[in-house]
């Protein structure tokens, strides 16, 4: 256990399946007496290429690096949307 769990706060928790392509990052902890168990981010790698956003609860603006290190924003799906909306979402 992480010193930051042990002392009452979030302890963050990483799930990888590289075989699936899924990256997922929760928060897990506590608050004073409420109990945080919630997703700050979800990254899936599809074998077609694009890399969906299923949740970004983070400050790190996930997409925006992912671009910055070289994926055309075209590849890149912001899943939290719905399909509706995602083409507003996306970057040129």
């Amino acid at each position: 256990m992480s010193a930051l769990a042990a002392s009452g706060g979030l302890e963050p928790l990483l799930s990888i399946d590289r075989g699936r392509g899924q990256y997922i990052l929760m928060a897990d902890g506590w608050e004073g007496t409420e109990r945080r168990y919630a997703p700050l981010a979800h990254v899936e790698l599809r074998p077609d290429g694009q890399v969906w956003l299923r949740c970004d609860n983070t400050d790190l603006e996930i997409g925006q690096r992912l671009i910055d290190v070289g994926i055309q924003a075209k590849d890149i799906v912001p899943a939290f949307f719905s399909p509706q909306l995602r083409q507003f979402a996306r970057r040129a």
